[in-house]
């Protein structure tokens, strides 16, 4: 994959995640999981039983992620913070009670690269302490990292064929600015 192409990739799959809800998020996250480790298993919700506040794991590895996409994360923070608390104290609840080694928590926040609040990484060390785990918090950059280390057929499984830069001829410049506010918004 040339520079190019990577270059075309992010920004193809920066417009997935602005472009993604609630549940589009979690696939798309769950997407880029499967193809980086096989071993990645995506729950499926089970009537009253839920997820078991797990949206996905690998057993082998004993890392187990849940995914918080909220419309808009800008003044969210006790909400962001008690979700958190809730998800790995039910995931620890039933995955453990299950009989599945449970050694890192990952709660994946939705935060359209704006960051998240720095109480989440200190709740994140308090929860990490108190159950005896690693616990970390990935955004979308770190996803999107994830993403671009894919092999090249991975990547195009999950946004679709790059054009070649060099094959594309007739570029309007007017869609590009439509396209560049959007990313900066």
């Amino acid at each position: 994959m040339t520079k190019e192409e990577k270059y075309l990739a992010r920004i193809i799959f920066k417009s997935k995640i602005y472009q993604s809800d609630k549940q589009s998020f979690e696939d798309l996250f769950t997407r880029v999981k499967q193809n980086e480790n096989s071993n990645f298993k995506q729950i499926k919700p089970q009537g009253s039983l839920g997820d078991g506040k797990c949206d996905g794991f690998n057993a082998s590895s004993e890392e187990y992620y849940q995914v918080y996409a909220p419309e808009e994360l800008t003044g969210n923070e006790s909400t962001l913070l008690s979700k958190m608390d809730s998800s790995i104290t039910g995931l620890m609840k039933f995955w453990k009670e299950k009989g599945f080694k449970v050694s890192k928590f990952y709660y994946v926040v939705k935060d359209d690269y704006k960051n998240v609040y720095a109480l989440l990484y200190t709740n994140a060390k308090e929860n990490a302490k108190k159950y005896s785990i690693e616990c970390e918090i990935l955004t979308c950059k770190d996803i999107e990292d994830t993403f671009l280390k894919l092999d090249e057929d991975e990547i195009i499984e999950i946004i679709g064929i790059i054009p070649d830069p060099l094959n594309i001829d007739n570029v309007e410049y007017g869609v590009m600015e439509e396209v560049i506010d959007f990313l900066l918004k």
